[in-house]
């Protein structure tokens, strides 16, 4: 036998599907008569609506516990009453061949109602915003939410709230760099809007300003993962002051490389993901380093590496390897380093620094790496190896934007 809740979300449902344009007022009756337990759940979601399979359950019930004062309610119950009227609770095949229970609103209406009525409850707000995820950060400095494009900042309406979304701003942010870039569309989107509260956009300024702060202190090598979204917030914020750290940094791959390259034991494809990855660094502080960058352009440590680079490049271009024996996979993955050798001599050579005649050098050699990489690409085409096989940009478990990361750190590590 059904619940008396799960009754009227039934009922509420079939009158609610018969117009998905907007929350009805049987909608908004039916909210108000669910029980704590049961909002505790959509307000959850609201935070856990877009994590992964295999991750939501875990997040709703993390969440769920903090806002509920009936904790110890079965979730899963309460999921099955709502499916009546809110929600829908699927059964889907992760990645990983296990069937999840997938929870996902009926209508964006559904939502939209949800937030509506957790930004007036001052308990349940402040709650959400002391617990959410990056998804809960991201709603509360939204701007042109909702229904009709008018939900602005939506979770903010108290200095308690300004206080905790910085407190969890800066707490989130130090392992996810793109909330600085968040954070920045933000504050360009109200910066620019006609009718703008100036109060809201100073406390906005200063969580950015307490975030970007704190996140250049936890910073301990920059990465081009950590430096764009850092500099973009620099720049929405007007923050011309030198990047922590960076000097040293830039001096240390500068120097690490000029000595791998004059390193003939070792073969310069094997500094061809990292040495792109220090062009993009370069390339970044170029175009938004400002004066700092401009300094460091000029410093000895990296005319020398430019000197590297054209010594080392002039060298490998006008070598022949024998490649009879190799294979066409082998084939392969030395075409992608060479492609993305001359990548990164293209980089260096449209960087603001040197002679026109050194950065003509530069560019000559790119370019015939990268002439190099189709004349290997034939070869291996050739051998038959499919060189356009569109499974090879499937994402696998080991295959994550995480763990490139994690890679990429590691070669600069080794450095």
């Amino acid at each position: 036998m059904k619940s008396p809740q799960a009754k009227i979300l039934r009922a509420v449902a079939r009158r609610h599907t018969a117009n998905l344009e907007d929350p009805t007022h049987e909608m908004r009756v039916a909210f108000q008569r669910l029980t704590d337990a049961h909002k505790a759940v959509l307000f959850a979601l609201i935070d856990a609506d877009d994590e992964a399979l295999t991750r939501q359950r875990k997040a709703l019930n993390l969440l769920f516990t903090k806002l509920s004062s009936n904790s110890d309610r079965d979730i899963g119950k309460l999921l099955l009453e709502l499916s009546e009227g809110f929600i829908r609770v699927e059964k889907t095949r992760a990645y990983d061949g296990h069937t999840y229970p997938f929870v996902t609103w009926i209508h964006p209406s559904c939502r939209d109602l949800a937030i509506e009525e957790l930004c007036n409850s001052n308990r349940l707000r402040s709650q959400f915003l002391a617990n959410c995820s990056i998804s809960g950060l991201q709603l509360a400095i939204s701007v042109g939410g909702g229904a009709i494009g008018n939900r602005t900042l939506p979770l903010l309406r108290t200095d308690t709230d300004w206080r905790l979304l910085r407190k969890r701003y800066v707490a989130l942010a130090s392992d996810n760099g793109y909330l600085l870039a968040t954070l920045a569309s933000t504050i360009e989107v109200i910066a620019e809007a006609p009718d703008r509260e100036v109060g809201d956009e100073k406390l906005l300024r200063d969580v950015a300003f307490a975030t970007l702060e704190s996140y250049a202190k936890g910073v301990e090598a920059w990465t081009i993962y950590e430096l764009k979204p850092y500099l973009r917030l620099r720049k929405a914020l007007d923050v011309n002051d030198p990047i922590p750290g960076i000097a040293s940094v830039f001096h240390d791959k500068c120097s690490a490389f000029e000595q791998r390259l004059l390193d003939e034991s070792q073969h310069i494809t094997a500094l061809a993901l990292s040495l792109r990855m220090f062009g993009e660094i370069c390339r970044t502080l170029a175009s938004e380093g400002g004066r700092q960058a401009k300094l460091l352009f000029a410093k000895p440590d990296f005319r020398r590496l430019r000197t590297a680079l054209i010594s080392r490049g002039e060298e490998e271009t006008n070598i022949s390897y024998m490649r009879e024996t190799w294979g066409g996979a082998e084939l392969k993955d030395e075409a992608d380093s060479y492609l993305e050798l001359g990548q990164a001599y293209g980089i260096f050579a449209n960087l603001p620094s040197g002679t026109p005649a050194r950065r003509l050098q530069l560019s000559e050699i790119g370019w015939q790496f990268e002439s190099e990489a189709e004349n290997l690409t034939e070869q291996a085409a050739q051998k038959g190896v499919d060189t356009d096989d569109p499974g090879s940009d499937e994402v696998t478990d080991s295959d994550t934007p995480d763990d490139d990361e994690k890679e990429i750190k590691r070669i600069f590590a080794d450095l």
